[in-house]
């Protein structure tokens, strides 16, 4: 397994982006964000994790973590940091996120619309895997 190189990034961001334009345009997700509780949106980050930490160990690992438990677990941060950025981006400059909000919408909206991007981009991550 090699380390996480500069096409994983880009991969990542392309990833993250595909499934986060169509979801960041709807009403929904900004309506979700506002109306959910901090616990639930703390549970949508949580699942978030979970959800691509299982994708990464069987995809990208294919179940077989033996001396690779340390670079598993920084690619699982790297790719949601990686989304984190690139969502944070996609919604500021679609001028979802305004200066004006409080730094906690920011927050909710960035973690709703990151929980199915941060799939896509790890998906798209592990497209060239050996």
């Amino acid at each position: 397994m090699k380390r996480i190189n500069f096409e994983d990034i880009i991969q990542v961001c392309i990833g993250s982006a595909i499934m986060a334009i169509p979801i960041a345009f709807t009403q929904e997700s900004w309506q979700l964000s506002k109306t959910l509780p901090a616990f639930k949106i703390f549970l949508i980050f949580v699942t978030s994790i979970l959800f691509n930490a299982c994708f990464i160990y069987y995809g990208i690992y294919q179940g077989n973590l033996k001396g690779k438990v340390s670079r598993f677990i920084s690619r699982i941060g790297i790719n949601y940091l990686i989304t984190l950025i690139t969502i944070t981006y996609l919604l500021y400059i679609l001028d979802i996120l305004s200066l004006s909000n409080s730094p906690y919408l920011w927050l909710s909206k960035i973690i709703v619309i990151s929980f199915p991007a941060s799939l896509g981009g790890a998906i798209i991550d592990s497209f060239d895997k050996e």
